[in-house]
């Protein structure tokens, strides 16, 4: 099938009503698919929004709407009491992008739960030891410098090109955060990282060839970036691993460029957790493929339970599957 990168595109109904068509993220070793949705809009709808454009462009015109993140700002919005608490126990908050991130979130969450999922991921060790309840891997957007007029960094959703929360259009790339013991950071890391580099293709393209762009860039994140304490474990999983793939230092906003990794410090280019219907979501393979319900549903519904996953203000979909 033809590769389609995800994005939203502005198409017609049969009755001359314009709609957004959105394509979804798609593919893992099995091969490659692509989810579609469309919302079309009554002409009481369009006029409305007519009228929120030119109530924007006036805002805009007083304020800049794309505001970049400054060091001493740049925990505005972001899931801080989590970090603060991760922190004050001295564990650590590292996040990895990597393609898609339902498929990333699925490997590290088998990871974390002593690799007990159905699928086996490219390296699974065993160092975290994990209940469902204990789960840190959570799915958000990384390595952007803007933040909107909002606060709210999110998903692809009617009214994004208005509200200007919308992830790619900010720089953010799909992401995975996870947290790493504090009397077991090394070894934790170290495991997710083999799996991490283990997952490129030998001409160093990810395992997701359809998505593209840079919401999809792959990029690593830890407290310091290249002067971290962490990356001289990345730099010697990257070498026995993945050594196809080059390291860069990143800034924040940058494109998808094959073969490399961008190095985000995690402390200046936060973590932004994703919306709830995003969580331990499925890929897009049906069955035998599709991920199992012990992770669908019953991992999800302990995580909700728990807290960790709460709503962030973003508008959330319908359905999760």
């Amino acid at each position: 099938m033809a590769e389609i990168p995800r994005m939203a595109r502005l198409t017609y109904d049969d009755d001359g009503k314009p709609c957004y068509e959105y394509s979804g993220c798609a593919t893992d070793e099995f091969g490659s698919m692509a989810a579609t949705s469309k919302s079309c809009f009554s002409s009481t709808v369009l006029r409305t929004l007519g009228a929120m454009v030119v109530v924007t462009l006036v805002v805009l015109a007083v304020s800049s709407s794309n505001l970049e993140i400054s060091q001493a700002d740049s925990g505005k919005g972001v899931d801080a009491e989590a970090r603060e608490t991760a922190l004050h126990e001295g564990d650590t908050l590292v996040y990895f992008g990597n393609g898609c991130f339902w498929e990333r979130q699925y490997a590290m969450a088998n990871i974390e739960m002593g690799c007990s999922l159905e699928y086996k991921t490219p390296a699974c060790n065993r160092p975290f030891h994990r209940e469902p309840a204990q789960v840190s891997s959570v799915v958000g957007y990384a390595g952007g410098k803007r933040h909107s007029r909002t606060g709210e960094i999110c998903y692809h959703h009617t009214g994004d090109s208005i509200d200007g929360t919308q992830y790619e259009e900010l720089g953010y790339g799909e992401a995975v955060q996870v947290r790493l013991d504090a009397n077991a950071t090394a070894t934790q890391y170290a495991a997710l990282l083999q799996d991490y580099f283990s997952s490129f293709k030998k001409d160093g393209s990810r395992p997701d060839p359809m998505d593209r762009g840079g919401a999809y860039r792959s990029f690593l994140g830890i407290p310091g970036g290249l002067e971290g304490e962490l990356y001289p474990l990345i730099l010697n999983s990257s070498r026995a691993f993945g050594s196809q793939m080059t390291l860069a230092k990143g800034s924040g906003n940058e494109v998808d460029v094959k073969g490399q990794v961008w190095i985000y410090d995690s402390l200046a280019l936060p973590f932004r957790r994703a919306e709830q219907y995003h969580q331990f979501h499925s890929n897009f393979f049906g069955y035998p493929h599709r991920y199992e319900a012990a992770y669908l549903q019953d991992l999800r519904d302990i995580q909700i339970a728990a807290g960790h996953i709460d709503s962030t203000g973003c508008p959330e979909a319908q359905q999760h599957w």
